[in-house]
């Protein structure tokens, strides 16, 4: 049975933290005196500018055309969604490249198909395949054309939403606290790999639950000068997760309005918070699924 999930993301939290911090003013420097000459710039080299990915969006069920190898001759992709009994699922996607008039196929994935794009960079050819699996669990496949066949390079978790200049906005989940639905923001390199925007956090998605404190729970918080300070939030207080670094840290909103971070580390799957020990010692209603 053919089966097609359709995702709808509320994003229920704005990311904006507003701190009443103001930047540090900047004096105005003093006038250049007739002794002072302002350095001659260099012009930037004419190939200085950061080479992109292209990426072209791919459908099931449709032909398109690309040189795939590099030859001057277009070959034909064709991506299709199909039962098959030795899918985890019942279901997998397949590539079927015809160059000559020969066909060449490949399964790509064992799931639903939900999105795929072709990839161009300096001369090289590739996909990327996001599949959808039980519990709306994605995964994407970074594949590089070696003449008409593909190449697996890496299996990412996640599945893309938008793609465009470099740049794919990814949909994944942060085991945190609890399992939550993300997106962040990535790049992929013109060796197609897929890498995380530095100074970027992950956004936490239709946050439709808060946690409860159980045990006066340390926090950091921003004062008016910009730094952090720790206050404790007591037991009954509820948060709401925003956003996290997807590794040590997450942000929060209180009912009252108010911002704070809470840090953790992972040790042995499961985040900890104080002294070591598990955030369901601190936090109630955390729930993980898997």
């Amino acid at each position: 049975m053919r089966m097609k999930k359709a995702i709808t993301l509320f994003l229920l939290a704005a990311l904006a933290l507003a701190t009443g911090c103001a930047p540090a003013q900047t004096p105005e420097p003093p006038a250049p005196t007739a002794a002072q000459t302002a350095p001659a710039e260099t012009p930037a080299p004419a190939d200085a500018q950061a080479l992109t990915v292209a990426f072209t969006p791919l459908d099931a069920g449709t032909p398109y055309a690309f040189d795939v190898d590099g030859d001057g001759a277009a070959e034909t992709l064709l991506l299709t969604e199909e039962q098959d009994d030795d899918a985890a699922f019942g279901t997998a996607v397949y590539l079927t490249v015809t160059k000559d008039g020969i066909e060449q196929i490949t399964k790509m994935a064992d799931a639903y198909f939900f999105c795929a794009y072709y990839m161009e960079a300096e001369g090289k050819t590739g996909l990327a395949i996001t599949g959808t699996y039980e519990n709306d669990y994605m995964c994407t496949g970074i594949f590089l054309f070696e003449g008409a066949s593909v190449r697996e390079l890496s299996q990412e978790d996640g599945g893309i939403l938008t793609a465009e200049n470099g740049e794919l906005v990814i949909m994944s989940r942060l085991y945190a606290l609890g399992t939550w639905s993300v997106e962040i923001a990535c790049e992929m390199t013109t060796d197609f790999k897929l890498l995380p925007v530095a100074d970027k956090e992950w956004t936490i998605l239709g946050c439709e639950h808060p946690l409860t404190v159980k045990k006066e729970l340390p926090i950091e918080t921003e004062n008016d000068a910009c730094a952090y300070v720790t206050e404790y939030l007591s037991v009954g207080t509820k948060l709401w997760l925003i956003s996290g670094d997807g590794q040590s840290y997450v942000r929060f909103s209180l009912e009252d309005g108010r911002m704070g971070k809470l840090s953790y580390k992972v040790v042995d799957g499961m985040a900890t918070l104080v002294d070591g020990t598990p955030d369901t010692d601190w936090l109630d209603d955390i729930v993980y699924a898997g």
